[in-house]
């Protein structure tokens, strides 16, 4: 079986599948091979389970007129979005950039917010969570506590958004698909 190896300094393996159907295994720095694939070996049924679920529910990559049209809204909707949460985060908007990224939908760095064009695949109050989320960054630069205890004192409902954004996928949605022909 093809999958990805991840060495860390960790103590556990673990398996994923990837929005691209692609298995990591993630492993302690000086696991033997032969222990990572007696591994996968010995978690084949859910591998096998989770790849079929996994196909299930990652939709298709949009056509090139649908990435187009998702990336104009990003460019449209997130400065207002960044312009309304920053004075409640207690931020100063940063200037944005809208990427192409699979498995992130949004990053902060010390200059700019991130946030990928497929993020306007997802429900409106997931995309509202990650720009939240994203702002809480700038003050706060990890997932401590204080990060968690502030990002739900500004979003209450956000377990609820960020599950959305885990799950909820759209096709595309319906005004790309107007806005396309």
């Amino acid at each position: 079986m093809n999958y990805r190896l991840i060495r860390s300094p960790r103590k556990t393996l673990s398996l994923a599948i990837g929005p691209d159907l692609m298995l990591t295994a993630r492993a302690p720095l000086g696991m033997p091979v032969k222990d990572i694939e007696a591994f996968i070996r010995e978690k084949s049924r859910w591998i096998e389970r989770n790849m079929v679920r996994a196909r299930q529910t990652v939709p298709p990559e949009p056509t090139e007129a649908e990435r187009l049209a998702l990336i104009r809204r990003a460019k449209r909707e997130l400065p207002a979005l960044v312009a309304r949460w920053a004075p409640q985060v207690g931020v100063s908007p940063m200037p944005i950039s809208v990427t192409g990224a699979r498995t992130r939908y949004g990053s902060c760095s010390q200059t700019r917010l991130n946030f990928s064009w497929r993020l306007f695949l997802k429900p409106d109050e997931a995309i509202e969570y990650v720009v939240v989320h994203e702002l809480c960054h700038i003050l706060q630069r990890n997932h401590s506590p204080a990060f968690w205890r502030r990002l739900a004192a500004l979003d209450p409902a956000w377990r609820a958004s960020r599950d959305a954004l885990r799950t909820a996928w759209r096709l595309v949605p319906r005004w790309v698909q107007e806005e396309t022909g």
